[in-house]
């Protein structure tokens, strides 16, 4: 065995830790000259130690290996990884995948430091390493995908990172690589396309696809962060992804109010918000249908017992709205997937359940399931370029997003020119959606 130790630069601004890694390449085993290059790039992260992150890759381990036209690359704290091995006794098997000749392990973790900063600055080191494997792996014209184990937020911000989780610490480690912005997006996918759901002995034969308009946002937040353009670059996004990953020619978009009853008691959101990004979706893609906005709390029982057309993907405005129906019908099956970013990123859709670690007990369904749709994800989209991926960088907005704003404000006959500062914030007639504070944010993006 022979072990190359590199130190890395600081990951972020916000960190504190100085990660390092240490790259292992076991070489027992001479391997043999492979016949054609491998065209597939794997990139895979541990997770925490403390969680079941080792757990689900060392189950995994015994059914899954690189295929010949793959290639894997391993980040996170191996010394844990062989501590639970032994715990577990897989240690052959951990020995065995450390031979194959098409898996590079690599030491992100530093000696002597407290569990939660250790746990938190090896996950850290971990993604920061596999957004620059991933670039150097599309350079030379390989399919790439990032798949990454259940992290632990407190973790992050113990070790300097106080950032929402992994999604914006990749934004921004591929942002330091790269030079360029990206807004990244919170997708859940499945490829099971049938079950039987846990009521009424109803039976589904569509995936449920959730796309998150918000992440770990608190309620009160959550028009904040949202304006007509985002929704419509999110929901660009995966239209992209639905045509290039699963070969949907004219997708179909459900989306779902952000009020009770969508609005019909209370609230603009549904006007000053949605509905105008809906317009500006379909104005720029006419192949694309999107109904709504609906009601939530009765669109799922719709859903679930087929009184209306399943779409290819449902829109969920926040969190809770759109996780809890996908949890409950796809259960460990369903996969985080990170659109917006160079390289398409997918994880499990489960937290690190510290309890479980070491006890045998850990379900690998969810790591098994983000492995077969990673591997769908590289076969379907050759190379893997990055979802809307063509970005003007001069003023940080992606161009779909720049087109989209342009759009919005030839639709609502409001030049930027006219957009001054002392209009007032509040929308002056919902029914035309004037949307004056957010037309103010939108003329800075274009400037």
């Amino acid at each position: 065995m022979r072990s190359v130790f590199t130190t890395a630069p600081p990951i972020f601004k916000a960190g504190l830790i100085r990660p390092f890694f240490v790259e292992l390449r076991f070489s027992a085993m001479p391997s043999l000259p492979s016949i054609t290059p491998p065209t597939h790039a794997l990139a895979i992260t541990l997770g925490d130690a403390a969680g079941i992150g080792p757990d689900i890759v060392l189950e995994a381990l015994h059914t899954q290996s690189p295929e010949p036209h793959e290639i894997w690359h391993v980040w996170g704290d191996l010394t844990a990884l062989a501590d639970r091995a032994k715990t577990l006794g897989c240690q052959a098997l951990l020995a065995q995948a450390q031979q194959h000749p098409q898996i590079t392990w690599t030491q992100t973790a530093q000696p002597n430091m407290p569990a939660p900063i250790r746990d938190g600055a090896a996950s850290a080191s971990a993604l920061h390493a596999a957004c620059k494997w991933l670039l150097e792996q599309q350079a030379q014209e390989r399919a790439c995908i990032l798949l990454t184990g259940p992290v632990q937020k407190t973790n992050l911000h113990a070790a300097g990172y106080p950032v929402g989780g992994q999604t914006e610490l990749l934004a921004e480690g591929f942002e330091q690589l790269t030079g360029k912005h990206y807004h990244p997006n919170m997708l859940f996918d499945c490829l099971s396309p049938s079950g039987m759901l846990p009521w009424q002995n109803h039976t589904y034969h569509h995936s449920l696809r959730m796309l998150l308009l918000t992440r770990h946002v608190p309620l009160t937040d959550i028009k904040k962060g949202l304006t007509p353009v985002q929704i419509a670059v999110a929901m660009q996004q995966v239209v992209t992804y639905l045509k290039q990953v699963h070969h949907i020619g004219a997708p179909h978009l459900d989306v779902l109010g952000v009020n009770p009853h969508a609005g019909e008691i209370g609230g603009d959101e549904e006007e000053t918000l949605l509905r105008p990004a809906i317009a500006l979706l379909q104005k720029s893609d006419p192949l694309i249908t999107i109904r709504g906005p609906f009601a939530a709390d009765g669109y799922f029982r719709d859903w679930a017992t087929q009184a209306i057309t399943p779409p290819d993907a449902v829109v969920a405005s926040y969190h809770d709205q759109g996780l809890i129906p996908v949890k409950l019908i796809h259960g460990f099956e369903a996969v985080n997937v990170t659109l917006g970013l160079p390289c398409l990123r997918v994880s499990v859709s489960h937290g690190t359940a510290n309890a479980l670690s070491g006890s045998g007990q850990a379900n690998p369904a969810g790591w098994l399931s983000a492995l077969r749709l990673a591997r769908h994800c590289l076969t379907a989209r050759q190379p893997h370029t990055a979802l809307l991926q063509k970005q003007d960088t001069s003023n940080g907005l992606p161009q779909t997003a720049k087109r989209l704003a342009r759009e919005l404000i030839t639709t609502l006959n409001t030049p930027p020119e006219t957009i001054e500062p002392t209009l007032p914030e509040s929308p002056v007639n919902p029914t035309e959606i004037q949307l004056t504070s957010r037309f103010k944010r939108i003329k800075r993006q274009l400037r």
